[in-house]
């Protein structure tokens, strides 16, 4: 009950906080209200919401199909509202939605695929040299079977589309358009995708905003969206999929629901 209301302050809180960006920005930089409060929402809001949902979910983890159906509809939620307002501002070109050959496009998202991945492994070998663990939470959600398995295909598809057109089309673009470097973009952008991973433990943080900074930086590069939103996805697939039990440690074992709940 104490974490349940820590987390309702903790979403008041922010809440607060991404309706005065929002206004600010309006007022002082001159950005459409639907745009500027989207864009506080996505880049305070939702990795306080985030933040909050960990306290209470520290005290009793949910069946993994609730997970996995909540995260989905959060994700194409999260993806429509940015397609919704990124063309109002910052505008289809800033947010790499532009037309582009498919081949390119697949050797980018191939080469930028490859990199995670030998970023994620990088880092869990940091991990165990710190005898860090990852949160019950992050191996909750690593498919247990094949009706899990579907689940996390839909997840994963939706997080590389929804995710990407949020921060790194949308935010990014927004935060350059309204003056900030592309570097600064990239930065603040990670930063706050890596807030939003926080369920993950710190090191599941830091991996996120690291994955982040490589589908940003190849989203500058190219002036495409298109490559970070297939290497997301894929690399979640992979990671998922077949490569999970190099994610928990095999001493660490499986976490699941009270067995009343699953």
């Amino acid at each position: 009950m104490d974490g349940a209301r820590r987390a309702n302050r903790l979403v008041v809180g922010g809440a607060l906080v991404s309706i005065g960006v929002g206004v600010a920005l309006v007022l002082f930089q001159g950005i459409p209200l639907g745009p500027a409060l989207w864009l506080s929402l996505v880049m305070i809001g939702l990795p306080v919401v985030a933040m909050a949902q960990l306290l209470v979910l520290d005290e009793e983890l949910p069946p993994r199909k609730a997970i996995y159906s909540g995260t989905l509809v959060t994700l194409m939620v999260l993806g429509a509202l940015s397609l919704g307002v990124g063309p109002w501002y910052p505008g289809w070109d800033r947010m790499g939605l532009t037309a582009a050959s498919p081949g390119p496009v697949l050797v980018e998202a191939g080469v930028v695929t490859l990199v995670a991945l030998v970023l994620v492994f990088a880092g869990r070998g940091v991990e165990r040299l710190l005898n860090l663990r990852q949160t019950d939470l992050m191996r909750l959600i690593l498919p247990a079977d094949r009706g899990d398995r579907a689940w996390f295909v839909a997840v994963s598809f939706a997080a590389g589309i929804g995710e990407e057109l949020a921060y790194r089309g949308f935010a990014m673009g927004a935060l350059i358009a309204m003056g900030l470097s592309p570097l600064a973009a990239l930065v603040f952008t990670s930063v706050s995708f890596a807030l939003l991973h926080g369920y993950q433990g710190v090191l599941g943080a830091l991996r996120a905003g690291t994955l982040g900074l490589v589908l940003g930086w190849s989203v500058l590069r190219t002036g495409l969206l298109w490559p970070a939103i297939a290497a997301h996805a894929g690399l979640d697939l992979i990671l998922g999929l077949w490569l999970a039990r190099y994610l928990v440690d095999p001493d660490e074992g499986p976490v699941s629901p009270s067995p009343e709940v699953e």
